[in-house]
């Protein structure tokens, strides 16, 4: 059954999660009061040259699928960092440390589930760190794939179906010409990858592939 959550019914999620942690008898803050208790106040900067900026929650959600063990995922990585420092709660500069621990997180939970499918998952995302781009067109990915299977590296498949695979789990998305977004299959179940456009990668993955 898939669960289709925004960012009201996940900051109610994460606030009760939170209010629980602090007092298990608690019958929750608000998302603003449990937030705060995690977290110090402040923007991320990010892009080329730090030309962009995200609050935390902003930050996080662009590097998750939008699914809540995501987020407790990403906030345990945080709590970890921060007691690590001696810190009483995670500042802006930890919530940036943290996404490489989430990303290699995000990548074992894409190859756990994509394995029954195919069970060379590991060499094939491995494509993607030899590539070293954030997006590219299908074409590009079949001459990279076929040049593995060529050197005996990786079983002969037909890399539609890797691709088609690869978009249903949100592994990658399609990265439209006239848009400045990205779409993947996590935020709209009913989008289907479309081999006219270039493929882009989750930005989730991004350190876990060594892309960044």
């Amino acid at each position: 059954m898939d669960l289709d959550w925004n960012a009201g019914s996940l900051k109610n999620l994460l606030a009760f999660r939170i209010s629980r942690a602090l007092d298990e008898d608690s019958e929750g803050l608000e998302f603003s009061q449990a937030w705060g208790q995690v977290f110090e106040g402040g923007r991320i900067k990010y892009g080329n040259r730090d030309q962009k900026s995200a609050s935390v929650f902003e930050y996080i959600t662009r590097q998750t699928q939008n699914r809540p063990r995501d987020y407790v995922r990403y906030l345990q990585i945080c709590a970890e960092l921060a007691i690590e420092k001696n810190k009483g709660k995670a500042n802006p500069d930890i919530v940036k440390l943290s996404s490489k621990g989430f990303s290699n997180y995000l990548r074992t939970e894409m190859e756990d589930e994509i394995h029954g499918a195919i069970p060379e998952i590991k060499l094939i995302l491995n494509l993607f760190t030899k590539s070293r781009k954030q997006t590219m067109w299908p074409n590009e990915f079949k001459e990279l794939y076929f040049k593995e299977v060529k050197s005996g590296n990786i079983p002969k498949r037909d890399p539609q179906f890797i691709l088609e695979m690869l978009f249903m789990f949100s592994v990658i998305g399609n990265a439209p010409r006239q848009s400045s977004h990205f779409i993947f299959r996590y935020n709209n179940k009913e989008s289907r990858l479309n081999m006219n456009e270039r493929i882009c990668i989750h930005r989730g993955l991004f350190r876990a592939l060594q892309i960044l």
